[in-house]
């Protein structure tokens, strides 16, 4: 099973955002998002 540090529901600009800096913190993030990546930004 795959551990995940994050788990964003939603990859709008607030969505992308967490994930991008927590990324930059060596987190392990995991976005769910049910369109394309962005697509409300």
């Amino acid at each position: 099973m795959r551990e995940f540090d994050l788990i964003i529901i939603g990859s709008g600009i607030v969505g992308s955002s967490l994930a991008y800096y927590s990324s930059k913190k060596e987190k392990k993030v995991l976005i769910i998002e049910k369109n394309y990546s962005g697509f409300n930004s």
